[in-house]
C-alpha cells in the first residue's frame, strides 16, 4: 500500500484508463519501455514522455486509423470550406541527399517533439481547469516522411 500522500501505479492508471485493469497497464508500459520497475524498492518511473504502442498491434492499428481519419477529415473540411477551418501545412524538398535526409529527419522528429509536448502541457491545464460540458475532442499530429529513390534502406 502507498504511504500516505504517495500515489500509486494502480490509481494513477485508474485515472487514465478504467476499461483496462491496471497491472494489464503495468506490464504493456513496461514491455514497450514507457516505464521502468525496481522490484527492489517498487518504484515505478518513466522512461519515454510518451506511450507508443507496439509495431503492429491491433492498437497501433487503431491509433493509425483514428490519426488518419481525423486528419483526412480536416483536409476534406478545408477543401470544402472558405476560409479552410483547420491548420494544415507541409514542407516539401526534393534533391537532397542521404545525409541531408538523415540530418532533416532527426530535427523534424525533435522540433515536431518539442510542439507536441508544449501543445498536450497546454491542452492538460485547460482540460484541468474549469469546464463547461466536455464533449470536444482535439487532435494535433506531426509525422516525416522522407525517400532516397533509388536506393536499399
Amino acid at each position: 500500500l502507498p504511504r500516505k500522500g504517495e500515489v500509486s501505479f494502480d490509481a494513477l492508471a485508474e485515472t487514465v484508463r478504467r476499461d483496462v485493469h491496471p497491472r494489464t497497464q503495468f506490464e504493456v508500459l513496461l514491455a514497450n519501455g514507457t516505464i521502468s520497475h525496481d522490484p527492489e524498492t517498487d518504484q515505478v518511473t518513466l522512461a519515454a514522455s510518451s506511450y507508443l504502442p507496439g509495431s503492429g498491434t491491433d492498437e497501433q492499428m487503431a491509433y493509425f486509423a483514428a490519426n488518419v481519419g481525423d486528419h483526412a477529415a480536416a483536409g476534406a473540411a478545408n477543401i470544402l470550406s472558405d476560409p479552410p477551418p483547420f491548420f494544415e501545412r507541409a514542407v516539401h524538398y526534393n534533391g537532397l541527399g542521404p545525409d541531408q535526409l538523415a540530418e532533416l529527419q532527426s530535427y523534424a522528429a525533435k522540433v515536431q517533439e518539442n510542439a507536441l509536448q508544449a501543445i498536450n502541457a497546454r491542452a492538460l491545464a485547460l482540460q484541468s481547469g474549469k469546464n463547461t460540458t466536455p464533449t470536444g475532442r482535439f487532435r494535433c499530429g506531426a509525422f516525416v516522411f522522407s525517400d532516397l529513390k533509388g536506393v536499399q534502406k
